[in-house]
């Protein structure tokens, strides 16, 4: 899948987004992710909101939406639950303008979640890694 494009697709002002989860890896050629997660503005939420995308709840009770093969939140690896955009953009990696969650801190989180493909992650993360040193 090209994340850039679907990205794109969006027209989400610069900002106002970033791209968390499976998708930083496959926009970086780690591997192929088969949705896209973002963290956006409470705007962007909105809006998308009242273009119809689902509502649904996560297990931890955060709220997110969903469309075809997009998922969006208000935050993201953040214990307070409260929405985190800004945080998330400061070391951001832009990959042909957009906006991915840093390497690692991604590579945190999913050490954290601890699930098999999240093990399989963390070791792609760290070879991208160490062959980019």
């Amino acid at each position: 899948m090209n994340i850039v494009r679907k990205v794109k697709e969006l027209n989400l002002s610069d900002g106002s987004y970033v791209v968390v989860g499976s998708g930083t890896l496959d926009a970086l050629g780690i591997r192929e992710a088969n949705d896209i997660d973002l963290v956006v503005s409470p705007e962007v939420y909105e809006k998308l909101k009242q273009e119809g995308w689902e509502g649904k709840i996560h297990d931890d009770g955060t709220s997110f939406l969903v469309h075809n093969l997009y998922e969006v939140a208000l935050t993201w690896d953040d214990v307070s639950g409260k929405p985190n955009l800004a945080s998330l953009l400061q070391d951001a990696h832009i990959v042909d303008s957009i906006p991915l969650v840093n390497l690692e801190r991604l590579m945190e989180w999913k050490k954290r979640k601890g699930r098999d493909k999240d093990i399989t992650d963390v070791e792609l993360i760290k070879d991208y890694l160490e062959k980019k040193a």
